[in-house]
């Protein structure tokens, strides 16, 4: 019954995400912090650990190369994450919640989604630094890169995807730039076409995603606010907090009548 009850929260939570995600998106411009959140909410999803698939709360071999993984960050794999004291809150977070034995597949967090989603962006966003100033060292196609919420949100995902591609799609943008193509949506469909014709499925499968997810938000015509700032030891929830108090208080203080 417990475990019915916190699927039927889970559930809620995505919804109220999604829903405050798309309302933040109307505006003409938006931040680092609701960017990760769309992926997280519309691309990589929860929680995954192995022993899932021995104990049967899933049955998709396709899983049994996979590592543990919360909101597209990889345990194993994310090395870089790890090093962070943001990347030791986040696993500890969910080493005490009992994850690996507890939490149904692509569960959310319950209780504590709202501070691992802030953990996760703030671990995002450093990486995201990082990749960007070691293989973008123009500041004229960085500052591209970060003018345009379209730009900006592909390279995000292309932190998800790791050095080499955010590598190799920063090498396609300046050689646009060098060739004076400045105009965004030529640069985000070269961006595109380059997950499309990707010789990995993963980066492949990407692109229609990412395009169906710039185009719904109209993000080719946003501008990026710019990044978030955090502090982990004092107020790594604070952001996430914030978020669910509003989502709920917009839920339950909906006039009667309102469409769903």
């Amino acid at each position: 019954m417990r475990n019915r009850l916190n699927e039927s929260i889970d559930r809620i939570h995505k919804i109220m995400y999604s829903a405050t995600i798309n309302e933040q998106a109307i505006g003409s411009t938006i931040g680092f912090y609701e960017l990760v959140q769309i992926i997280i909410t519309e691309v990589e999803g929860g929680y995954y650990h192995p022993d899932m698939l021995k104990d049967g709360r899933i049955k998709d071999t396709r899983y049994g190369s996979s590592g543990e993984t919360m909101f597209g960050i990889d345990r194993k794999n994310g090395e870089e994450y790890n090093k962070m004291p943001e990347g030791q809150e986040f696993w500890s977070i969910i080493d005490k919640a009992g994850a690996s034995a507890k939490w149904a597949h692509n569960y959310m967090g319950g209780e504590y989604e709202g501070k691992l989603r802030t953990i996760a962006a703030a671990m995002i966003q450093k990486e995201f630094n990082r990749l960007l100033n070691h293989y973008i060292k123009d500041e004229n196609v960085r500052a591209l890169v970060l003018s345009n919420a379209a730009l900006t949100f592909n390279f995000i995902y292309a932190t998800y995807n790791g050095m080499r591609y955010f590598n190799e799609m920063s090498k396609l943008l300046i050689d646009n730039y060098n060739n004076k193509i400045t105009d965004a949506n030529t640069l985000i469909q070269n961006q595109i076409n380059y997950r499309l014709n990707n010789t990995n499925s993963l980066i492949r499968g990407s692109g229609e995603t990412i395009k169906k997810i710039i185009d719904k938000n109209g993000f080719t015509n946003k501008s990026f606010l710019g990044q978030d700032k955090y502090d982990v030891k004092q107020e790594v929830d604070k952001a996430g907090a914030e978020f669910i108090n509003k989502t709920f208080n917009a839920a339950i203080n909906k006039p009667s009548g309102e469409p769903e």
